[in-house]
């Protein structure tokens, strides 16, 4: 019996609440690194980029968690403010709701 499990590549999504359009990355590991990727390639769209402030929610993973994230983010790039949702409040994490799989909101899975 094979017991290994294979473990899937990191996504990073990012959810643009206006239009509801989702960007995402998946490398080839977690981090800071990815992250800042992430967030380079979305504010280097002009609508961001030339915006006067754009609000990145992010929950509390410790890719972008604290002031040194909050710091990091806001020298990159000037207009944005980085906004932390509540610990324990994942439900408010509305790109992992945005991109689940249609299947896996089934009345079977609430019963």
């Amino acid at each position: 019996m094979n017991t290994s499990a294979t473990v899937p590549s990191p996504c990073w999504p990012a959810l643009d609440v206006r239009t509801g359009k989702v960007a995402a990355s998946t490398p080839g590991t977690t981090g800071i690194a990815p992250f800042v990727d992430l967030i380079g390639q979305v504010m280097g769209h002009p609508e961001y980029k030339d915006a006067p402030r754009v609000f990145v929610i992010v929950d509390n993973g410790s890719d972008h968690r604290g002031k040194a994230a909050i710091s990091r983010l806001r020298k990159a790039h000037r207009n944005a403010i980085m906004i932390h949702t509540p610990v324990h409040a994942s439900w408010l994490n509305q790109v992992e709701w945005q991109s689940l799989e249609p299947w896996t909101l089934t009345v079977s899975g609430f019963v």
